[in-house]
C-alpha cells in the first residue's frame, strides 16, 4: 500500500498538478525520466549502496544532460517554478516507492 501510494499517488498527483499549472508535458517528461538517477542516488544516500566510478559518472552525466535540456525553458518561463517543484516531488515519490517496493528499506523505517 505504501509503495503504491508513493509510486502512483504522489507521482500522478504531483505530475498532473504541474501540468495543470503550466509545466509543458515535454519538460515534465524529461524530469520524470530522471527516475533511475534519483533512485540510484536515494539508494546511495539512505541505504549505503556502493556505486562504481563508471556508474557514478553515468549518473552524473544523466543528471547534467537533463538539467541542460530543461534549463532554457525554466529560465525563459518564470511562471512554472512551483510546477517544476511539483514534478520533482512526483519524481522523488516514484523513486522512493520503487525502493520501498523492492524491499530494500529496513522495516524500522516504515513505522509499522
Amino acid at each position: 500500500m505504501v509503495a503504491g501510494l508513493m509510486t502512483q499517488g504522489v507521482q500522478f498527483i504531483g505530475l498532473y498538478w504541474a501540468l495543470d499549472h503550466g509545466v509543458p508535458s515535454g519538460l515534465a517528461a524529461l524530469v520524470i525520466a530522471l527516475n533511475p538517477v534519483v533512485t540510484a542516488g536515494l539508494m546511495i544516500v539512505f541505504l549505503g549502496q556502493r556505486e562504481s566510478r563508471r556508474g557514478a559518472l553515468a549518473l552524473g552525466l544523466a543528471a547534467a544532460a537533463v538539467v541542460l535540456a530543461c534549463a532554457p525553458k525554466i529560465v525563459a518561463d518564470h511562471g512554472i517554478g512551483l510546477g517544476i517543484v511539483a514534478v520533482i516531488v512526483a519524481m522523488v515519490g516514484l523513486s522512493a516507492g520503487g525502493i520501498y517496493q523492492d524491499g530494500s528499506v529496513p522495516t524500522w523505517t516504515c513505522g509499522w
